[in-house]
């Protein structure tokens, strides 16, 4: 229902009146308006002058709004959160607004840039409509070129001397001309800021035309290529012609293929290294050439190399252990080779295999004996799943850690964890995470003396979680933690459990006649059931009585 529509009391309405009509015969008698043009620009004038008082109180009453009253470094805050090009908006949303947004320079330090149309005369059938009237095309793909261009230098120019950081696709092999020359453009005067790039890209052509053009990035920091067709997954960084990039200390590469046929020296200052390789020499090469590295990332593809000898192996692992963080992905041709490059560089870090092959029982277990390697006394113990990833990460109390990741596991989870656990020994685990998922694997495969030894143990629920429901189900009776003191349950996204639910977790996992010290409920929202269940939990199981939140 609509609001009336307020109305003026006489009285009101008669004195606004004769202040106009005043206003009027004192311009007309003191200022000299007589003719009818000027006496247009008086009824103008007086017109903006009300609604200008008008509008100064409308913004006093906004500013006792409760949002309104929030001060700008909170609003700043809560902008930073959301993509980039959301500031474009929140600039035109009042003047507020948009003064705290432009003065905020840091909120315009990130810009995308879609540049996704290929030559007018095009016959690619896509759905920018390249079988159309070529001029209407050329028009249509003029206009939104120059739109991107346009924003991209608003952010270039409110960003102030900060770094920034562009994030650039174009999305056919064979672009029109104009697009490299116009961004090249735009970039120009702006290459001693721009610190991070990102470039999606369906063709070497399309890339090379714009660093041939910029010539050189001093500032450059973080280089990535991707690839965003399909059937172009094979790059030779001879053909990429690279600008001078001084700083360059991150580069990654999502293809299937890269061919290092380069001087590598000119990489020999990186920090972190994403790349495929298809043979252990070239493996080595890249080695040898990125001494600095503390990250590496690496993907190997297609068959492994014959009859090489243990001597390059060992050359090889010495040059992993020595890099902090290590994530060697592979498949089922170079399982032999990841697991001897393990064995090899058991001094490694943090070190990462991530086996995305054809599973079976063996080669699910098969990873599990890099975690030999670690020390006597193990910090965290964590069983993680994600769609169909599936995690097992353990950390020791020398800042050590190996990380197994497998693809479509979920019939081999028991196994897993059971042999993990047997892999472990002896050792003493004192935190454990385990996903609501995985729980009931976990608990079926923990041996008394892991159970013994634990004293924190932190579950990770599901937003959508029904634990009435999966109670019964998912907890052995007879899994007991004796020396467990904290209980986390932890959401991603808010979730909704019962009182009376947590309360038979906790008396599943605790043994009788012991409390627990604190029960934690991360971004959990626990509904009392009964009168006392929520009573329950506080007087019987935990001891403190207070509940973490």
């Amino acid at each position: 229902m609509a609001a009336r529509a307020f109305v003026l009391p006489e009285g009101v309405k008669s004195f606004l009146e004769q202040q106009i009509d005043q206003a009027i015969f004192i311009s007309k008698s003191d200022h000299g308006v007589h003719d009818r043009l000027e006496e247009q620009r008086l009824l103008a004038a007086i017109q903006q002058c009300a609604t200008n008082r008008v509008a100064f109180h409308k913004r006093r009453l906004n500013a006792a709004q409760p949002y309104n009253r929030l001060p700008r470094e909170i609003w700043c805050m809560i902008w930073a959160q959301l993509p980039p090009k959301r500031m474009l908006k929140i600039a035109r949303v009042c003047s507020d607004w948009r003064t705290y947004a432009i003065a905020e320079r840091r909120l315009w330090t990130s810009h995308t840039i879609l540049i996704d149309f290929p030559t007018a005369h095009c016959d690619c059938g896509n759905d920018w409509g390249c079988k159309d009237d070529g001029d209407h095309y050329e028009r249509a793909t003029e206009k939104y070129m120059e739109r991107n261009l346009f924003q991209m230098a608003l952010f270039l120019e409110r960003s102030g001397d900060l770094s920034f950081h562009l994030d650039v696709t174009v999305g056919h092999a064979s672009p029109d001309p104009r697009v490299a020359q116009r961004l090249a453009d735009e970039l120009v005067d702006y290459t001693e800021r721009l610190t991070t790039l990102r470039y999606c890209f369906a063709s070497v052509e399309s890339m090379t035309r714009v660093f041939s053009e910029l010539g050189s990035l001093p500032a450059l920091q973080t280089l990535e290529f991707d690839c965003c067709d399909g059937d172009f997954d094979e790059l030779h960084l001879s053909e990429l012609y690279l600008p001078d990039m001084p700083s360059l200390h991150t580069l990654r590469f999502c293809f299937k293929w890269v061919m290092w046929d380069v001087d590598i020296e000119q990489f020999c200052d990186l920090r972190t290294l994403a790349t495929p390789v298809s043979s252990l020499d070239q493996f080595q090469r890249v080695l040898h050439s990125c001494q600095k590295l503390h990250t590496l990332e690496t993907t190997f593809i297609y068959g492994p190399d014959n009859n090489l000898p243990m001597t390059q192996f060992e050359d090889i692992a010495s040059r992993l252990a020595a890099i902090r963080t290590v994530t060697l992905k592979y498949d089922s041709a170079w399982d032999k080779e990841a697991r001897r490059l393990a064995v090899l560089a058991k001094d490694g870090r943090h070190m990462t295999f991530d086996y995305h092959g054809k599973l079976n029982l063996e080669r699910a277990t098969a990873p599990l004996s890099f975690l030999e390697h670690l020390g006597r006394s193990i910090s965290h113990f964590k069983l993680a799943v994600e769609g169909v990833r599936f995690t097992l990460e353990v950390h020791d109390d020398d800042d050590r850690s190996r990380r197994v990741v497998l693809n479509d596991a979920a019939k081999y989870i028991t196994n897993i964890a059971s042999v993990a656990w047997n892999v472990l020994d002896a050792r003493a685990v004192t935190h454990a995470t385990v996903d609501w998922s995985l729980l009931r694997a976990f608990l079926a495969a923990i041996p008394q003396h892991g159970a013994e030894s634990i004293t924190t143990l932190s579950i990770h629920l599901p937003s959508s979680l029904s634990m009435n429901a999966l109670i019964m189900d998912a907890l052995p009776s007879s899994a007991h933690f004796p020396r467990l003191t904290c209980l986390s349950l932890e959401a991603a996204q808010d979730a909704v459990v019962t009182a009376s639910g947590v309360s038979r977790v906790v008396r599943a996992i605790v043994p009788s006649g012991r409390r627990l010290q604190t029960l934690r409920l991360v971004r959990t929202q626990v509904l009392v059931d009964n009168d006392s269940a929520l009573l329950d939990v506080v007087e019987a199981v935990v001891s403190t009585r207070d509940i973490g939140n």
